[in-house]
C-alpha cells in the first residue's frame, strides 16, 4: 500500500497468518479507511482449504474488519476494502454478492464477506473478469468494496506479465495536491498481495 507523504495516516490493522493477510489504515486528510486483503485460492492438495482456510479468513479478515469499524460512529468515514479474495463461485449483481459455492467452507466464508458488506453498506465495484483459468473460464477474484459508490470510478483490468490475475486500475474522487518530487511512503503489508 502506498501513501503519499502529503497525507498522514494511522495503521488500524496489520494481521496475517499462514493463509490470509490484511492491512488497514485511516487517512486523516481524506477521512478514509483503506483495507487491503489477501485470501488464497483453496488448494485441496495443501492446508489452504476447508475449515483451516475458513477460520483464517474469519479471524484475519472478517473479525478485524468488524473490530476496526466498531469505533466509528455516524457519519462513518469513506471505506475502501480491496484485494485478492479468491472466491471464484461468487456472483456479484449490481455490487451485491450471492454465495454460490458448492463447498460448505467456501460458502460460509463468502457469506461472511457478503454479510460484512451488507452491515457496513458496502457495494462491490468489480464487474469484469480478473482472471482466466486454464480451462478458459473467467472469474472475478479481485474485489473492491466501498460505502461511497461515487468514490471509486473508471475501474478496469490490465493484463499482468507476472501473474495470471489482472491488475485493477481505478480512480478516486478525492482531490489533493501531490508534489511530484515527494517520496512515496510505504506501509509494511507483510505478506499482503496488493497487485494480484
Amino acid at each position: 500500500m502506498y501513501i503519499n507523504n502529503n497525507l498522514t495516516y494511522r495503521t488500524l490493522i496489520s494481521a496475517s497468518d499462514a493463509m490470509c493477510s490484511m492491512v488497514a489504515v485511516y487517512i486523516n486528510e481524506l477521512n478514509l479507511v483503506v483495507a487491503m486483503v489477501y485470501r488464497p485460492l483453496p488448494d485441496h492438495g495443501t492446508q489452504y482449504n476447508g475449515e483451516l482456510l475458513e477460520i483464517s479468513f474469519k479471524t484475519i479478515v472478517i473479525d478485524n474488519i468488524y473490530d476496526m469499524m466498531k469505533d466509528y460512529k455516524s457519519p462513518v468515514p469513506d471505506i475502501v476494502i480491496a484485494g485478492d479474495f479468491n472466491f471464484p463461485k461468487a456472483v456479484w449483481n449490481l455490487g451485491i454478492g450471492e454465495a454460490k459455492a458448492t463447498i460448505r467452507n467456501e460458502n460460509n466464508s463468502l457469506q461472511q464477506l457478503i454479510d460484512v458488506a451488507s452491515n457496513l453498506n458496502l457495494l462491490q465495484k468489480i464487474s469484469f473478469s480478473t482472471r482466466k483459468s486454464r480451462s478458459g473460464n473467467s472469474n472475478i477474484l479481485e474485489l473492491v468494496f466501498t460505502n461511497n459508490y461515487d468514490l471509486v470510478s473508471n475501474i478496469y483490468g490490465e493484463h499482468s506479465e507476472i501473474t495470471d490475475h489482472d491488475y485493477i486500475i481505478c480512480e478516486t474522487s478525492h482531490n489533493f495536491n501531490i508534489d511530484k518530487d515527494d517520496q512515496i511512503e510505504t506501509v509494511d503489508t507483510k505478506s499482503v498481495i496488493i497487485q494480484s
